[in-house]
């Protein structure tokens, strides 16, 4: 979902930016709060290494000042619980997930 944060939809009704900028910030406080939880993150780092990083450094790029500095903060604080993880980062032994 995050994936699709970019821009909100056009649409005629009135509010529906307020609400797409609701949900867009509901997506990234989501994604915050999982990025503190580390044994959910240790337990899921394949999901989160497939599927989430790549999306958070696509948006990255993104026009949005606020949508770069969210998904910069997002990547960096998965990226350092998995950096600080031998199981998961130990580039000697494990090439399947580095």
């Amino acid at each position: 979902m995050i994936d699709n944060c970019d821009n909100p939809p056009v649409t005629s009704k009135p509010g529906s930016a307020v609400n797409f900028d609701e949900l867009r910030r509901a997506l990234y406080l989501i994604a915050e709060s999982l990025a503190k939880h580390n044994k959910l993150l240790i337990t899921h780092h394949k999901d989160v290494i497939d599927n989430l990083l790549p999306v958070l450094v696509k948006k990255i790029d993104s026009p949005s000042a606020d949508i770069r500095f969210l998904s910069l903060k997002l990547f960096t604080d998965y990226i350092t619980q998995y950096l600080c993880e031998d199981k998961i980062y130990n580039s000697e032994e494990n090439n399947d997930t580095t």
